[in-house]
């Protein structure tokens, strides 16, 4: 079972590499996850940033900036993997996180995606806020996404057959990503 973790991007140079990092030192095995990096027309130096991984990652750049829709569309369209992992390149992600959601969809195959807590960090990392995920309301959470460095993580299982679905519905158009704080059972 495979996992693809999407990295999004948008002039984010001086957090892309920790997001990348975070991803790459994960407790699974490295066989069993892939990482791709869309750079969504970014203007600052994300490309030269992205240069010193495109042996360890997929990088795809894009020539016009299409917005987070279409990044994560894209990832969609280009992942293998059964689950999808969301993560912004402001964002990174706690050493087992891939293991153990996997476990858990695979554990709980009725659930078609999982969402996790996570903390609000300020640039250097320190924790500002554990953020209880089931908890928070809708309303509340559009002013988290905004915070640089916040934690999100969504994770979808999908079949080749969806995954061409929610790419041909144009998914993230219609869904905002707030949405992923909380779990969807379908």
């Amino acid at each position: 079972m495979l996992v693809s973790v999407i990295i999004s991007s948008f002039n984010y140079a001086r957090y892309i590499e920790r997001a990348i990092r975070s991803a790459l030192d994960q407790s699974l095995d490295r066989t069993r996850y892939e990482i791709i990096v869309i750079d969504d027309a970014s203007t600052d130096q994300t490309k030269h940033v992205l240069e010193n991984y495109k042996d360890e990652v997929r990088v795809i750049q894009f020539e016009k900036n299409k917005g987070l829709s279409a990044v994560r569309n894209e990832g969609i369209k280009k992942a293998k993997g059964q689950f999808v992992v969301f993560l912004d390149a402001d964002d990174y992600i706690q050493h087992d996180l891939l293991k153990l959601q996997s476990v858990f969809l695979s554990e709980n195959n009725q659930l078609n995606a999982v969402s996790v807590n996570y903390y609000l960090v300020d640039e250097y990392g320190n924790h500002i806020e554990n953020v209880d995920a089931e908890k928070k309301l809708l309303p509340a959470v559009s002013c988290f996404v905004k915070i640089c460095c916040s934690i999100l993580v969504f994770t979808m299982n999908l079949s080749g057959q969806e995954k061409m679905k929610i790419s041909a519905s144009g998914f993230w158009k219609s869904m905002r990503s707030i949405i992923l704080f909380f779990a969807i059972q379908i």
